[in-house]
């Protein structure tokens, strides 16, 4: 006589959550369709530091997924602990709605224009521990200001003069290849970019051997653009 096996309801629930958390991940830009689901999560892993921080937990969730989506292996596991079904609600409310970069940090950035005192504004770089400031000749952005361009250029006018002394006056008397030199490594991201896109994006550049200072945030991510936010390696501790 066969028995027929009466699935839990939970587990049906949980399958189905499963499922879209699998079209969350294969339909993720960046991360191929038509691959296996483990495939697909080590490459979104890559791009984003939610999944990348969880990826033991997503792994186990999927091992549970692939016991219950065969019911001669089900039979054996009579339920699912509810624990597991709020962490998929979870993992997936995290990747259908993460937080944005303006909504995390988004500010009032402190900028300078091409006429305004240096001086004033290396004092306040150092009052308020800024370490870098974008600099604008009226709607052009011209570059980054940071404590690097200052000792790139202290150190370039050292092996001019014995004793170099600091005589520009304003953002317009400084040659602005120090504002956008390659020791000063900048990028603009749109507001609408998720916070677990940003530590992968620092990754990258370090594993470049670069230094990325900082991400400037702008409505479309477009260089001249209004500034709304600005992202340090310092921040990387609020997102991951």
């Amino acid at each position: 006589m066969l028995t027929k096996i009466i699935r839990d309801p939970e587990i049906s629930e949980f399958l189905q959550k499963f499922q879209k958390l699998e079209k969350l991940v294969k339909n993720y830009p960046g991360v191929e369709n038509k691959i296996t689901f483990r495939d697909a999560l080590l490459r979104f892993s890559q791009i984003n530091a939610f999944v990348k921080g969880n990826f033991p937990l997503i792994e186990d969730l999927y091992s549970l997924r692939n016991v219950f989506s065969h019911k001669n292996r089900g039979i054996y596991i009579a339920k699912i602990n509810n624990i597991a079904l709020k962490k998929l609600d979870k993992i997936i409310s995290e990747l259908k709605n993460p937080p944005t970069v303006i909504s995390r940090f988004g500010c009032k950035v402190f900028q300078t224009d091409v006429n305004n005192d240096i001086t004033q504004v290396m004092k306040v770089m150092h009052d308020r521990i800024y370490t870098q400031v974008p600099v604008w000749d009226r709607s052009k952005l011209v570059g980054v200001f940071s404590y690097t361009s200052f000792f790139e250029w202290l150190i370039e006018r050292k092996e001019i003069e014995n004793e170099p002394a600091f005589t520009k006056k304003v953002f317009s008397d400084i040659n602005a290849k120090y504002l956008n030199s390659p020791a000063v490594n900048f990028q603009f991201i749109p507001e609408r970019m998720s916070i677990y896109e940003i530590p992968p994006i620092f990754e990258k550049e370090t594993r470049q051997s670069r230094r990325l200072d900082c991400l400037l945030i702008t409505r479309n991510g477009k260089r001249n653009e209004k500034v709304t936010g600005i992202i340090t390696s310092w921040d990387l501790g609020e997102i991951i």
